[in-house]
């Protein structure tokens, strides 16, 4: 059974349940539903709902309008004439449903198309822990639509030519042999001769396999990353109804607004500004930039960036102590060369949260972070491989604050107790007068945790640093002219 002969016969099953389908047409719709197992169960599913849903509106259009509005006589002949038409349409799908079932009987039938239905299955699984599922997760189990969580481990789901492999938290559901739709985490699609135009959706765009290998990595906020490892992809974005393709070595991200081609770097690799309002995204893995956290204490250890920048106000088990231990702040640097000329229209610092399995979170209400800009410029030439609290930069001394003479408050956002994984964002004025007061193509800003968790194992906030292996580094998102 080809694609298309299935194309043609969606086609035919819906003309018929309609009751518009051509007198010439219904030999080649049995031929498909006698000849086809999956076919067959297939009608006889459709029929059947379709039948129910047209005698439960035949039947309501009696005497509950009665009741209520009389209706006139010309009413009166309209609903007799929607009667007997739907009548004809529900006679014409029953009888050609029971042909099926008389013809090849309905208990072979159903023990037939149980199989046709599930037309995927586990083929392979390591350390994989599994959450709610509809479908069965044991390897070597043919599964039909459903739904799949894995909290954590890899896994290898086999559709007919082609292999999609789960890779730690990934919440998919499977539509068809065709389709699965992605609501968060990370995939690798390997699509083999025939399986061409396989679906991957996800909550910000449709990628479409034009015979390729390519991974799709969707974050707790819907944004979607595509990358294309061979061959070529065709992306629709769902807001602004774009069209693009992506192939060999390309990325591409699905905001929720927008397209946007990604960098090996993984961030938006920066173009020289030009024209009206050209979008420009520079990450902390973009040229001169870099990202670190460090930890306050008494010999105040360097902490080098991690693939998390982790951050942390706790509580003082020592009121005498000038700091609360494991207490942290993170530090960014932007390279903003490519933008030295232009005028910063609008601007906006994007953070990914990461899960860091740090503490708890229920001893964490939801969390206020600040993020300060450095205004002494001469304080921007810091490496993450030497940096602590006490040489780091805006530092007040042996304190916790930073020197307010040397920053200045860009904004705050607040990460909630439940979703630590979000996508966080600061912007306004403040962000676009700090960025166009810039003189030496450098910026450096600090994140400090505000809100103070219970005393003991207080959950770790993380984001996503330039070191992740697959999600964002910390990114301006910037218009400019």
């Amino acid at each position: 059974m080809t694609k298309d002969s299935w194309g043609e016969y969606k086609r035919l099953r819906d003309a018929a349940l309609d009751g518009r389908i051509a007198e010439e047409e219904v030999k080649l719709l049995e031929s498909f539903v006698l000849d086809h197992d999956a076919m067959r169960r297939d009608y006889a599913e459709h029929a059947h709902q379709q039948a129910s849903l047209k005698w439960n509106a035949i039947s309501s259009l009696g005497s509950p309008l009665g009741q209520t509005v009389q209706p006139t006589e010309s009413q009166r002949d309209l609903l007799v004439q929607e009667k007997r038409s739907w009548r004809r349409s529900v006679a014409y799908v029953l009888s050609l449903a029971t042909a099926v079932l008389v013809t090849l009987g309905f208990a072979g039938l159903l023990a037939k198309d149980d199989s046709a239905s599930q037309f995927a299955m586990i083929t392979s699984s390591e350390a994989c822990r599994w959450g709610e599922c509809t479908v069965a997760t044991s390897e070597g189990q043919p599964i039909g639509a459903g739904r799949l969580r894995l909290k954590n481990g890899i896994a290898t789901l086999r559709f007919p030519n082609v292999n999609v492999t789960l890779e730690g938290r990934v919440d998919l559901q499977i539509v068809d042999e065709d389709e699965c739709l992605l609501y968060g985490g990370r995939v690798v699609a390997n699509v083999e001769q025939g399986g061409e135009g396989f679906v991957i959706r996800t909550p910000t765009a449709i990628f479409i396999d034009r015979g390729t290998t390519f991974g799709v990595n969707v974050a707790p906020s819907g944004t979607s990353d595509l990358s294309v490892f061979k061959g070529r992809v065709d992306v629709n974005h769902l807001q602004t109804r774009e069209e693009t393709s992506v192939r060999e070595n390309e990325r591409i991200r699905a905001s929720a607004d927008s397209l946007a081609p990604v960098g090996p770097d993984n961030s938006i690799s920066p173009p020289k500004a030009s024209g009206v309002g050209v979008p420009v995204h520079i990450s902390t893995a973009f040229g001169d930039g870099d990202d670190a956290y460090v930890a306050a204490g008494d010999v105040a250890p360097s902490k080098p960036s991690e693939i998390a920048l982790l951050v942390k106000k706790p509580a003082k088990s020592n009121p005498g102590q000038w700091y609360a231990p494991w207490r942290r702040k993170a530090f960014m640097r932007f390279d903003l060369s490519t933008v030295k000329e232009a005028e910063i229209l609008s601007a906006a610092l994007q953070l990914q949260g990461v899960y860091t399995n740090r503490g708890f979170a229920t001893m964490m209400p939801d969390a206020r972070f600040a993020v300060y800009g450095v205004t002494d410029e001469s304080q921007d030439e810091w490496s993450s491989a030497d940096i602590d609290w006490l040489n780091s930069p805006a530092n007040d001394g042996d304190q916790l604050m930073v020197d307010q003479d040397s920053v200045v408050l860009l904004g705050r956002f607040t990460v909630p107790q439940s979703n630590p994984e979000g996508s966080f964002e600061i912007s306004g004025d403040a962000l676009v007068e700090f960025l166009s007061n810039d003189e030496n193509a450098k910026v450096t800003m600090i994140l400090i945790p505000e809100t103070v968790g219970d005393a003991g194992e207080s959950y770790v906030h993380g984001f996503a640093s330039k070191r992740h292996p697959n999600l964002p580094a910390p990114t301006l998102r910037l218009s400019v002219k």
